[in-house]
């Protein structure tokens, strides 16, 4: 996403900002030995089926997604508190 963003390259930030959240949806319900049940409402399959998953999940998910229309900066940033709070689910 960094490199893509570098080069102001808006197609492919979008593409890997949907692949980061794609992996972060799989890892969640890895975690909690649940299989994927699709695309649609991940959200509330996480809340309702995954008790283990890392803090304010939605809220992080959200900020990504809704930082995706913003500048370089705050993409990077909600990039980054994805990929932290998804390194403290597998250090517990």
């Amino acid at each position: 996403i960094a490199k893509a963003l570098a080069r102001n390259d808006w197609v492919s930030v979008n593409h890997w900002i949907a692949a980061l959240l794609a992996s972060a949806f799989d890892i969640v319900f890895a975690r909690n030995c649940q299989t994927r049940p699709g695309e649609k409402r991940l959200l509330l399959h996480v809340e309702q089926s995954c008790p283990v998953r890392p803090d304010n999940f939605e809220g992080l998910v959200l900020a990504l997604v809704h930082a995706s229309d913003q500048d370089a900066a705050a993409i990077q940033t909600a990039v980054d508190a994805r990929v932290d709070a998804l390194a403290k689910l597998f250090e517990q």
